[in-house]
């Protein structure tokens, strides 16, 4: 299995994917740090936020295989500039999340 690399904004749901990815138990605890787990790489939404960090996701990726951008539906922020997956050298998805509590609206606007 490809070890894949989450990133997103702080509360787009990066971390309580991961845990239901790993059939981990669900807690809500704010990720502080770069957290590995055996195919998963959880970033902190700050590392996305602050333009200052974008090196700690370059440097990081280099132990990833793919990188997962996460866009929450619920908010309106563009925090994944235009252009951002090509600072990676690995394959990069996209995924939206918290869809199943967003307006139409808010769905077509992310996407």
């Amino acid at each position: 299995m490809k070890k894949a690399m989450f990133i997103g904004a702080i509360g787009c749901g990066k971390t309580s994917f991961i845990q239901k990815l790993n059939e981990l138990q669900m807690t809500y605890n704010k990720t502080q740090t770069i957290e590995f787990y055996n195919n998963v790489i959880d970033t902190p939404g700050e590392y996305v936020e602050h333009h200052a960090m974008y090196s700690n996701l370059m440097t990081t990726a280099i132990e990833a295989d793919v990188i997962v951008l996460m866009q929450s539906a619920t908010d309106p922020r563009i925090v994944l500039p235009t252009g951002f997956s090509t600072m990676f050298t690995k394959e990069t998805i996209g995924v939206v999340t918290k869809t199943d509590i967003a307006t139409n609206q808010q769905i077509e606007m992310v996407t």
